[in-house]
């Protein structure tokens, strides 16, 4: 049910570039989809989509390397704009997120985990997401998945209206 698919688990795809495209009301009621799902690539981009009113998150990219995920609009998407890790040089630039909060899900602007190498997050804008920019550290035993080099900088994040209320420990930040 996801709106794009690349590379599923096995790492094969290199250099998939996936540009201009507008992906709204994928994945039915399914929450574990995602707009664009970009698992295991390398030296892929991710440039210029229109992302929203999916099930899932706007961008999945688990276990992607070298990956730049830039000038995206992403919004009202009923989990995260953005949710993922990998290694190499993550890039996420440019991006506008918007309106990720539902009643159901916690709904991330930015939910990144398990970055081995280089993540910059600059000159996005981020607003009213459960969580707007969150490093989870996503691992069993909590915080026993490595962490690179983190550079979050330049960056425009507030909130206009309340998270969501009835979800326990996520709030607005």
């Amino acid at each position: 049910a996801h709106g794009i698919l690349v590379g599923w688990s096995d790492g094969s795809s290199l250099g998939v570039e996936i540009v201009n495209n507008t992906v709204h009301d994928c994945g039915g009621s399914n929450p574990d989809t995602a707009a664009v799902y970009y698992s295991g690539g390398h030296h892929g981009l991710i440039e210029n989509n229109r992302l929203y009113n999916n099930a899932g998150d706007g961008i999945t990219f688990p276990s992607s390397d070298d990956i730049t995920i830039r000038n995206n609009v992403i919004h009202h998407n009923q989990v995260d704009g953005m949710k993922g890790g990998g290694g190499g040089l993550i890039l996420i630039e440019g991006n506008t997120i918007n309106n990720m909060v539902s009643v159901a899900n916690h709904g991330d602007g930015m939910q990144l985990m398990g970055m081995t190498g280089t993540l910059v997050v600059r000159n996005n804008t981020v607003w009213d997401c459960t969580q707007n920019i969150y490093c989870d550290t996503y691992s069993n035993p909590a915080g026993s998945r490595p962490w690179g080099d983190v550079y979050i900088y330049n960056n425009v994040v507030f909130n206009s209206v309340p998270g969501p209320t009835g979800i326990e420990g996520h709030y607005n930040g």
